[in-house]
């Protein structure tokens, strides 16, 4: 399966539909007041805002070298317009890590656990997809990689044999000139 055919399948609206139904089921759950789901002590809600800070940041640089350094799956991705959905991807993901981090800072005055839980859940089934879609990228980098080596070593064998031939002529004209002194 080609790189754009794996990335639109884990683009599907399958994704989407189960992402809407843990909002769904979140929201359920908050207006029948089943709140505890995580109850999170000032020990785990740092850890968490660590983790989350470090997925934020995982994110950003993803970003900033997918837009500055050119890779052999670049191409297919421009091609078949898929580097926008990647590009919302991070974003998305970027705003809902920064919309945890605030709510996991805020948690004790203003937000219900059913929320925290809510956006805990979404946020790391976000990451998940995004890490998906980064291995199908390096998967399909290094086989390009592969591909564009083996090309380069045909090719360098040709020369060689060319270079070799030249060689052999040069020794039989070199001969061919003492012979006839």
């Amino acid at each position: 399966m080609l790189i754009k055919e794996k990335i639109k399948t884990t683009y599907s609206k399958i994704y989407y539909k189960l992402e809407i139904l843990v909002f769904l089921v979140f929201i359920i759950l908050f207006f029948f007041k089943k709140h505890e789901l995580i109850h999170v002590n000032n020990l785990e809600n740092d850890r968490l805002v660590s983790l989350f800070s470090i997925v934020s940041g995982i994110y950003v640089t993803a970003l900033t070298l997918m837009g500055t350094t050119i890779i052999s799956v670049t191409k297919s991705l421009l091609l078949n317009n898929l580097d926008k959905k990647i590009m919302r991807t991070i974003v998305i993901g970027i705003l809902e890590t920064l919309t945890c981090i605030v709510l996991l800072i805020f948690k004790n005055t203003i937000i219900d656990n059913c929320i925290l839980t809510m956006t805990i859940v979404l946020t790391g089934a976000s990451f998940v997809r995004f890490i998906i879609v980064l291995i199908m990228m390096f998967k399909a980098n290094m086989k390009a990689m592969k591909d564009e080596i083996d090309e380069k070593e045909k090719e360098m064998n040709e020369i060689l044999c060319h270079l070799y031939s030249i060689d052999q002529n040069l020794e039989i004209i070199k001969k061919q000139n003492k012979s006839k002194k």
